[in-house]
């Protein structure tokens, strides 16, 4: 879903499962693995990309094709839509209850083992799966496209794995015939609980330059997160919004969102990027991981990325879409999708003194034209790219509401701006 377009992130993001998952049970992470089909040493995969989220085609136990979102922030593979097992006859070995971030303390599921989860051209022989008793993310709504799992660890352990955002395509590559590429800055990686951090440089007005560990989260959509405790080092900055900063098992997330001066990794240095604060007290997890926050797909997605988990390095190199400028909802509308072809859109909330909240619209207003256009024949994908365009673009819409016909319009604009004031550090999330 990449192309060298200025914004790519949906309304809700989705926080990282690893939160939920990665230390908690990644003891029972026990794969079998994968292996390239033939003699080829290496196998291109297509994918689609979804708000920074690259959605890859899988099929279960050789029978039933699916998507799943691949997830570097996940160690185990998670099936969110039950349904899938009951038609498969997949049965469950363990009963789970997960501890979680939202508004649930917990949600439940159970482990089923040797499941075949297949790629193109990639065999798997048999992992560990995660299924939940009910699909708490409701994937396809959010992201109007049917996805019904996450994929990660269990990918990147076998392999070399090549990520292009520009053409969409992941490339699976044997790590005994991996030849570094040139003209490449080579990050080094910790793997911890199976998952990757890197050590990336963070400046602030207040705070200065500092390097710290952040998570690199595939499986999230915005560009950088931290979370707020009283050891926090990056500070709030003064100019944010409150707002839902993602989602994740126990539903929406709650934080703030604001502007730091520059992110840089290796070589290349990112200004006014879009940072989103989260109260880490939000979880129940048993035994947190000791970070500091993570960065998404909307800064993973502006490079080229070689993530090689083996031999513990990063190779990235800028993409097309490097110099796009960081946007946070120009519009104030978060949306989702439903009916049967997911092309049903309805306003879910709405950002206070945002464009679409000064134009009157309101949570449950239904879309039916989108600038003269029918959005029966849009998909959520582009419309969230067509409120996201650019700052200053007039959006025409035609609503239903209570079975009555509005219409409003309103002009896309910043919701947190370029001017960027830092405080002192501060230990939550002020309400």
């Amino acid at each position: 879903m990449i192309n060298a377009t200025r914004e790519r992130r949906s309304g809700i993001w989705f926080l990282a499962l690893s939160i939920l998952l990665g230390s908690w049970i990644h003891c029972d992470a026990q794969t079998i693995g994968y292996r390239i089909a033939g003699n080829h040493k290496r196998m291109p995969v297509l994918f689609e990309n979804l708000n920074n989220l690259v959605v890859i085609p899988v099929k279960i136990n050789g029978v039933l094709p699916s998507k799943f979102i691949l997830d570097s922030g996940v160690a185990l593979t998670i099936l969110t839509q039950k349904e899938v097992c009951m038609l498969l006859e997949i049965p469950c070995d363990r009963r789970i209850s997960l501890p979680v971030i939202g508004t649930l303390d917990s949600v439940s599921g159970c482990i089923s083992t040797g499941v075949r989860i297949d790629l193109p051209g990639v065999r798997s022989l048999g992992q560990n799966l995660v299924v939940l008793d009910e699909d708490y993310l409701s994937l396809k709504n959010f992201l109007g496209y049917n996805v019904q799992g996450i994929i990660g660890y269990d990918l990147f352990r076998n392999f070399v794995v090549e990520v292009d955002y520009i053409n969409k395509m992941i490339t699976l590559i044997d790590p005994d015939h991996f030849k570094p590429p040139r003209r490449y800055d080579c990050i080094p990686m910790d793997i911890i609980s199976n998952r990757p951090y890197l050590a990336c440089e963070v400046t602030t007005e207040e705070s200065g330059s500092l390097t710290i560990p952040l998570l690199m989260d595939m499986g999230a959509s915005f560009a950088v997160m931290f979370e707020i405790d009283s050891a926090q080092v990056i500070p709030i900055p003064r100019n944010h919004i409150e707002t839902v900063v993602g989602r994740g098992l126990g539903g929406d997330i709650d934080g703030l969102v604001g502007r730091i001066k520059h992110l840089r990794i290796g070589s290349y240095q990112m200004d006014d990027v879009i940072a989103s604060f989260y109260d880490k007290y939000q979880t129940s997890e048993p035994d947190p991981v000791i970070r500091q926050g993570a960065i998404g797909g909307d800064i993973l997605s502006r490079f080229h990325l070689f993530i090689d988990y083996g031999g513990k390095k990063l190779y990235l190199k800028r993409n097309f879409s490097f110099s796009r400028s960081f946007e946070f909802n120009l519009s104030g509308m978060e949306i989702t999708a439903d009916g049967i072809e997911l092309n049903h859109f309805t306003v879910l909330r709405i950002i206070p003194r945002s464009p679409a909240d000064r134009a009157g619209i309101l949570p449950g207003d239904k879309i039916v034209m989108f600038n003269g256009r029918s959005t029966e024949e849009m998909t959520l994908n582009e419309l969230n790219h067509q409120l996201r365009l650019k700052p200053g673009k007039k959006i025409w819409l035609k609503l239903e509401r209570d079975g009555r016909w509005i219409k409003r319009s309103f002009t896309l604009e910043r919701s947190v701006s370029e001017s960027v004031e830092y405080p002192s550090p501060v230990g939550g999330v002020s309400k």
